[in-house]
């Protein structure tokens, strides 16, 4: 079963940028989805970071995909996100993702 990954920055203190990330976790909790969040800030995590954002084809953080694997899949970014929750379609772009108890 494929899992969540957000990429997030830890080193920004933009509020809107922290709420973002914030209500991205909340709404994959509340669905009880399997996730983990990758720092783009850390060097650690630098060509990661640099794929994600190919993948994605933008620089901005939170990005959320679906990783299957090695393979990721982009889903969207807070925008996208929050229409997916809004429009009542979230469920279905994450049918193969594990859940948690």
């Amino acid at each position: 079963m494929a899992t969540v990954l957000v990429l997030v920055s830890t080193a920004s203190s933009s509020m809107p940028l922290q709420k973002a990330q914030r209500k991205i976790a909340d709404w994959l909790q509340i669905k009880k989805l399997a996730y983990e969040e990758v720092d783009g800030a850390n060097r650690e995590f630098a060509e990661l970071r640099n794929k994600l954002w190919d993948i994605a084809g933008q620089r901005v953080y939170p990005l959320v995909f679906i990783k299957d694997g090695e393979n990721y899949t982009f889903v969207g970014d807070y925008d996208a996100v929050e229409y997916l929750m809004e429009s009542e379609t979230f469920d279905s772009q994450f049918t193969n993702v594990t859940r948690v108890a």
